[in-house]
């Protein structure tokens, strides 16, 4: 939980990270508001004093905010970048691009699972780009917009060594029986499309 407040003397808006807590089930408007009550209670701030709620576009945090902290004072906002999750994760399976996201996805989880891999993509970052030194593959999660960002960013800024990658893991493929203990097979004919 954080919370936001502003100085009396200077108006400076600052913000803290409260706590940190586990939350078993069951998540629902009266045990999320139960569980701010206590953290605040716990830091010693009045309930009184909590003038915005800023949440995600959950159903149970607006019951929550609504149902549960005193009615007129504390009001609710979404969270922008929820609502910017929403979004993008929609774009995307609309375009057709999250097959493509899907396929870089794969790949990453793969070098940062193997380090042949991985020192193999080192050395061709090395031969590919001689000003700067290699740079480590970034998995997203699969949860936030700007994590996916960031992996697609890093992938797209050495997709030359990539490309040169996954052409060297296919040929090895047709090449030889020699498979990882894992097997790579067919499920890698579809990385070259990443590079």
């Amino acid at each position: 939980m954080n919370l936001h407040w502003c100085t009396p003397k200077t108006g400076q808006l600052l913000e803290r990270c409260l706590a940190v807590r586990e939350f078993p089930v069951p998540h629902t408007a009266e045990e999320t508001a139960n569980l701010v009550k206590a953290l605040l209670k716990e830091y010693g701030v009045a309930e009184e004093c909590c003038l915005f709620a800023v949440t995600d576009n959950c159903n149970v945090m607006e019951a929550c905010v609504r149902d549960h902290f005193k009615t007129g004072h504390t009001m609710r906002f979404y969270c922008v970048a929820h609502w910017l999750q929403l979004v993008i994760s929609d774009a995307l399976k609309e375009s057709g691009a999250i097959a493509a996201v899907q396929r870089v996805r794969k790949y990453v989880k793969r070098v940062l699972r193997r380090d042949k891999w991985w020192q193999r993509l080192a050395a061709l970052q090395v031969q590919h780009y001689e000003t700067r030194a290699p740079l480590k593959l970034f998995l997203d999660g699969g949860v936030r917009w700007s994590a996916l960002f960031l992996m697609c960013e890093r992938v797209a800024t050495i997709e030359k060594a990539i490309a040169a990658h996954v052409g060297e893991v296919l040929l090895e493929q047709r090449q030889g029986p020699e498979q990882d203990v894992d097997r790579v097979g067919e499920r890698d004919a579809h990385l070259h499309a990443t590079a």
